[in-house]
């Protein structure tokens, strides 16, 4: 999911964030959403890039371009993975 947002919404965090709930939730993220996602992003780099820092391997989605960041991206997947176990897209209405 993470190198299909990529692919079509680039490097920019805000159409990321609306092409990874358009996928998982067919829908846009709220405001209240966009904000939560925004301090989950500032914080995670933080936590992926100690990671880097360490060795440790990060999970990459396939095809990433060689231009992208690697802690961004890493983030992006642990997003992608949040949506995808949420309620919304287990239990649709």
């Amino acid at each position: 999911m993470a190198g299909r947002v990529i692919k079509s919404a680039g490097g920019d965090l805000d159409k990321q964030v609306d092409a990874a709930y358009r996928l998982a939730f067919s829908r846009r993220p709220d405001n209240r959403e966009q904000q939560t996602v925004k301090k989950f992003f500032d914080r995670h780099r933080e936590i992926v890039a100690r990671r880097a820092a360490a060795g440790e391997a990060l999970a990459l989605p396939p095809e990433l371009p060689d231009r992208a960041d690697r802690v961004e991206a890493a983030s992006l997947v642990d997003f992608c993975h949040m949506l995808i176990n949420a309620n919304e897209f287990v239990y649709p209405n």
